[in-house]
């Protein structure tokens, strides 16, 4: 039996802001799709994988923004329709972004939707991580034309003559991330390549220098 959660105390700590940051013991979150079950003053509400933060250390789970919205959602449905019960099954979308739309990179709006942060700078999905084999890098760094600066072993720059230069970085499963939004910019033979690099995502961007630095303004203490 799940215990009854009256409305105004889940409205009263979802205001409070879920971040990057563990709210039990401090240490990083990163996004997770776990079964999620609330009984909210009557309403009960059962979802088989649901967007939410998990700690990387303690595996304290924490509602997205997003997800906190859902809930509240669904609750407002239950009253009108005059339901006690909703079980519900998780459907992704496939819902994609207005960037490379001459190279279908594999890349989740879930992860743009649920990470923290990531919305803050707009709406359109620019902010949305995709993922690589770490083994691209090694084109890179050899090609005369590219020029690959890192101010730590797992974050740094992408630079093609004086064409583009974005961000990138490596996260705690060895997978390049670079924004879809800077991948934009890049010329078309860059994009082709990349596109064979491509990996699906595996939803792990926070406990990496790349985020920390992008987002948070963390540097490595190695950074130049």
């Amino acid at each position: 039996m799940v215990e009854e959660i009256k409305l105004k105390d889940f409205i009263s700590d979802s205001m409070i802001l879920t971040t990057h940051e563990c709210r039990v013991c401090g240490n990083l979150v990163e996004l997770a799709f776990e079964p999620y079950s609330i009984n909210l003053e009557g309403k009960y509400i059962e979802i088989d994988r649901f967007p939410q933060m998990k700690c990387t250390t303690c595996s304290a789970l924490r509602l997205t923004e997003k997800s906190k919205k859902v809930v509240l959602y669904l609750h407002d449905e239950l009253d009108k329709r005059n339901q006690e019960k909703v079980i519900s099954t998780h459907r992704h979308l496939g819902i994609k972004y207005d960037f490379c739309e001459t190279v279908e990179f594999s890349y989740d709006y879930e992860d743009y939707q649920n990470i923290p942060g990531l919305t803050a700078l707009a709406g359109d999905g620019f902010l949305t991580p995709v993922f690589f084999n770490k083994n691209c890098l090694i084109y890179f760094m050899h090609h005369p034309e590219y020029e690959l600066n890192l101010f730590s072993e797992s974050y740094g720059t992408l630079r093609y003559m004086d064409d583009f230069e974005i961000p990138f970085g490596i996260n705690s499963n060895g997978k390049v991330v670079m924004w879809l939004g800077d991948l934009d910019k890049l010329n078309q033979d860059t994009l082709d390549y990349l596109k064979i690099h491509n990996v699906e995502s595996d939803h792990t961007l926070i406990n990496s220098e790349f985020y920390l630095g992008q987002m948070c303004s963390i540097f490595s203490v190695n950074r130049l």
